[in-house]
């Protein structure tokens, strides 16, 4: 992989991780809610799989890049 595509890499995965980090809390189960919309009380609270596979490769990706 060159250096190009190893910085469109990690700015996806830092963008991904900040999503989750910032909608994954405790009151949520660790896990972010299914449906989040501008202004902030418009969240869904409920997981889907699609949320779920996401959580689960944002963080083998963010495991794999040293972070």
């Amino acid at each position: 992989m060159d250096a190009k595509d190893e910085a469109l890499l990690r700015r996806s995965a830092l963008r991904t991780w900040r999503l989750f980090r910032e909608f994954s809390t405790p009151e949520e189960n660790w896990l972010i809610p299914d449906i989040v919309q501008e202004p902030a009380s418009l969240i869904v609270h409920r997981v889907s799989t699609t949320n779920l596979g996401m959580l689960l490769n944002s963080e083998a990706g963010r495991n794999d890049m040293g972070s």
